[in-house]
């Protein structure tokens, strides 16, 4: 369960993070107040940008179910029966259908809520320096391995480490506790004796 944990996790990051132009993920404030009840909904996206269609294309959407289940206790042996000629080994078909997953929990609008208050509560703002603008970037030497409650942390603080990110000095990021959110998850879509 622990490594699919790790390939959901992983498929979120990359879906957060816009890889393969997943817009429908975006930045984790943008992604987690995002939903189809109230509040920001992202552009739809083409078959071929979403990494989903391109799983259910493949016809790995049954693994996907598959794995949620839990049922299977060999995911690799499951994911060597979708090997055709758009999936080419096991491990392509189960990142696909984590691929799948992950765009299940996105679109889970009573997730998103309950993301959404974890994020209000217990988000952090954290800063560090890019590497090699140590030199350049001394003005916010402050900020170069920062890392503060997003809830308590003044306003010039903010702005500070916002306008260090832009001028190319810093790279900051907003999150809640990672580990506070995989539990959220988890209660929602694991099978747990």
């Amino acid at each position: 369960m622990k490594k699919w944990m790790n390939g959901v996790r992983s498929s979120l990051k990359r879906l957060r993070a816009g890889e393969n132009d997943a817009g429908a993920a975006g930045e984790a404030g943008s992604q987690l107040g995002a939903g189809r009840a109230g509040g920001y909904v992202p552009a739809l996206q083409t078959e071929a940008q979403n990494p989903r269609y391109r799983g259910h294309e493949k016809g790995l959407e049954p693994l996907a179910k598959l794995l949620l289940e839990q049922q299977d206790n060999a995911p690799e042996e499951a994911a060597k029966t979708f090997i055709n000629e758009q999936v080419a080994t096991a491990d392509e078909a189960l990142k696909g259908a984590r691929d799948i997953i992950a765009e299940w929990i996105n679109e889970n609008a009573e997730l998103r809520d309950k993301l959404r208050k974890l994020f209000t509560h217990t988000a952090v703002l954290s800063s560090k320096v890019n590497e090699g603008k140590e030199a350049e970037g001394v003005k916010y030497k402050d900020y170069f391995d920062f890392k503060e409650e997003l809830f308590s942390i003044p306003s010039h603080r903010v702005l500070a480490i916002f306008r260090g990110e832009a001028e190319g000095f810093l790279f900051a990021s907003i999150t809640p506790v990672e580990e506070e959110a995989m539990e959220i998850i988890s209660k929602q879509f694991l099978n747990r004796p």
